[in-house]
């Protein structure tokens, strides 16, 4: 209770010191303590204060880490800019860094975390410079150390960096660029095979103080990582932990770090307990076990925002989000493209809905029509009558959503191309809807054709009106197999056979999240001739269809790349540089899955969502 506001003071700083303690159950009490006083420390007055100072018990106590928790993270007032030491900033000047305002807010945010032992999420917009605050953060950390030479004699302060394969090779970009020479890093990508890894392992710690690795590979070798001491451990791309009990999510607590970071653009995506698997690595037990959570805070708010939920649901969802917010939002730091950097026209959004062909339209009705859709019709109905969720029924709800999302995925794939369904009906809907490679995809069936798709062909619209493709290059030369200039090697890409769980519950297809067009195709400025075009498809059918019925018959001298689960992890970036320093490429491929994660485009780009996934949750 309230009671023990006047205490807060006393005991922050004893609880925040044993928050890193090495022993895992001193560490989780003295977290789940913290988070108690969290709560309560809104209510810490000044008188409450000034009571706390004549306790004689309390007397020659600590009290400035408490006082500027209080004060800059309860309270929310300005923290003081950062000294950045003459050695990091001149490498920085050297390298043409020059930190804007919210930049150096970052970084003392960072800091300050960092100085009364917490942790916390940056969840700023992409493009913001999330690498290079976090980078920052990590030299500070490691010239601290280093500069008390007598309690850190014969320690090389090192950290770790993990983050999606795709991005490993920018991770290491960025360290090179902004801290070259090895003046405050020394760089490793710990990737490649199981053999080479092991080999390479024992020289780490000595030649090394940074270390750079995909999940991946944390997954394989999280004993080992497991086994070193970490200054700071930087999750890149960290809502990938949305699910704790997948193999990343066990091997990132694993870790043992002093200082933890997650960087995301997205802490939450579609699940308030996503919010619980995050703060579970930055602090464990912050928010209580994950099922006290789920009763606690996830089931009132979910519930509260039910279509059905009565005014005492919604009552009590609203007052449990302020109380969640108000225990999570001090350790979660997120600016917006708009907030931060006005000089940046506004992001224009635009919805092109795409009628369906004559084709896609009799496929349509007739599923709809059939047995399969009637009864996934009829489960939702059944399920929309009781929304409020309970532990009991949990294997009715799997049942139920396995055969809803079944059936929109048949939907969805017949909005993409008739094309994409073909094997399904072969098979006489039982199967998979997509088995074949790409050649097998055409065939010579009756939709082998562009027309057959609304969507394809308001593509093909989009991409001339835009500029990106001219008339005359229909006539130009028809060698494809120079048109597509990016080589495919290996890997895997989920595809729509992938399981109902991991599909999303859309039933429109259209371009949504088409950015920077006008509300009518036939009225589309033609952009600069450096401006690039980014395709996004959840699904690699989906770009096959793309290009088997669209760029290849039809913009045969169209120059593009495809970056997907084909592309192997250590040529991605590759592919991403290639792409923003070749003018002559002016459209790139991807899926949602590889192209969404934290890859660096730079320039003028129009983005169109050719399979919108579901909409993240705001």
């Amino acid at each position: 209770g309230v009671f023990i506001c006047p205490f807060v003071r006393c005991f922050l700083p004893a609880v925040m010191s044993m928050m890193t303690d090495p022993l895992e159950q001193c560490s989780r009490l003295a977290i789940s303590v913290f988070a108690t006083l969290v709560r309560v420390a809104p209510l810490v007055s000044n008188e409450a204060m000034d009571i706390s100072k004549k306790i004689p018990e309390m007397q020659g106590l600590p009290f400035g880490s408490s006082d500027k928790v209080i004060e800059h993270l309860i309270h929310g007032r300005p923290l003081p800019p950062c000294q950045i030491p003459a050695k990091i900033k001149n490498t920085l000047e050297r390298s043409g860094v020059k930190l804007r305002a919210y930049q150096i807010e970052g970084v003392s945010w960072i800091r300050f975390l960092h100085s009364v032992n917490l942790n916390g999420a940056l969840c700023d917009d992409m493009g913001l410079g999330k690498t290079l605050q976090s980078l920052i953060g990590v030299s500070l950390a490691h010239h601290d150390l280093t500069e008390k030479k007598d309690e850190t004699e014969g320690l090389n302060p090192i950290s770790l960096v993990v983050c999606p394969s795709t991005v490993v090779g920018h991770w290491m970009n960025e360290i090179n660029r902004f801290f070259p020479d090895g003046s405050c890093f020394r760089a490793f990508q710990y990737m490649g095979s199981a053999q080479k890894r092991k080999t390479l392992w024992p020289q780490i710690a000595k030649d090394y103080n940074i270390v750079v690795t995909s999940y991946s590979v944390l997954r394989s070798d999280v004993k080992q990582l497991a086994s070193k001491s970490w200054i700071y451990c930087i999750l890149d791309e960290g809502h990938l932990l949305k699910n704790p009990k997948t193999a990343t999510a066990i091997a990132a607590r694993r870790l043992r770090c002093r200082h933890k970071l997650i960087l995301t653009g997205t802490p939450v995506q579609n699940k308030v307990h996503e919010l619980w698997a995050t703060f579970d690595f930055l602090m464990p037990n912050f928010l209580g076990t994950e099922k006290w959570f789920g009763k606690h805070f996830a089931k009132p708010i979910i519930n509260g925002q039910l279509p059905g939920a009565v005014p005492a649901c919604i009552g009590l969802g609203m007052d449990k989000l302020k109380s969640l917010h108000q225990q999570v939002l001090p350790f979660i730091l997120r600016r917006e493209k708009g907030q931060v950097m006005k000089e940046l026209p506004p992001k224009t959004i635009t919805d092109i809905p795409c009628p369906l062909s004559a084709d896609q339209m009799k496929l349509y009705k007739e599923f709809c029509a059939g047995s399969e859709a009637k009864e996934a019709l009829n489960l939702l109905q059944k399920k929309l009558k009781s929304p409020i969720q309970t532990d009991q029924g949990m294997d009715d709800d799997v049942t139920f959503g396995n055969n809803v999302l079944r059936s929109l995925l048949y939907l969805r794939l017949i909005c993409t191309h008739p094309t994409l369904v073909l094997s399904k009906n072969r098979n006489k809907g039982k199967g998979s809807a997509i088995t074949g490679s790409q050649s097998e995809l055409i065939g010579d069936g009756k939709y082998a054709r562009l027309d057959c798709s609304g969507k394809l062909s308001a593509l093909n619209d989009l991409l001339r009106n835009a500029g990106f493709c001219h008339g005359d290059m229909t006539a130009a030369d028809n060698d494809q197999s120079s048109l597509y200039i990016q080589s495919l090697d290996g890997g895997a890409e989920p595809n729509a056979t992938s399981g109902a769980t991991s599909l999303w519950n859309a039933t429109e297809e259209s371009f949504d999240d088409f950015i920077d067009m006008p509300d009518s195709i036939d009225d589309l400025n033609v952009p600069s001739s450096t401006a690039k075009c980014l395709i996004f498809a959840q699904f690699t059918q989906s770009l096959d269809v793309l290009e088997q019925f669209l760029f290849r018959p039809h913009m045969p001298s169209l120059r593009y790349l495809r970056l997907d689960g084909r592309t192997l992890p250590e040529n991605r970036t590759v592919v991403v540089d290639r792409f923003n320093n070749d003018d002559s490429i002016r459209v790139m491929l991807l899926t949602t899955k590889v192209g969404g994660l934290g890859l660096n485009l730079t320039g003028e780009y129009y983005a169109m969502m050719f399979k919108p996934m579901q909409p993240k949750a705001v």
